[in-house]
């Protein structure tokens, strides 16, 4: 499944139980709440989470002045 289809499928997942809809908000609200989520959501979610690490891990290569 690709990125953008598993923070979709979070997303549903996540209005489905009455969390917050904005991205970083719900990406907060998993990660607060991990341990009670259903084994294939935890797998997205971790897949994403992954992905969020990689991206800013480059950009802190681009910008490295701004991570200091």
């Amino acid at each position: 499944m690709e990125y953008g289809e598993q923070l979709f499928n979070l997303r549903k997942y996540v209005r489905s139980i009455g969390g917050p809809e904005s991205t970083l908000r719900m990406l907060e609200f998993l990660d607060e709440n991990k341990d009670d989520m259903p084994s294939d959501y935890r797998e997205m979610f971790d897949s994403v989470m992954d992905g969020m690490r990689e991206l800013l891990s480059s950009t802190e290569q681009i910008f490295p002045q701004m991570t200091k």
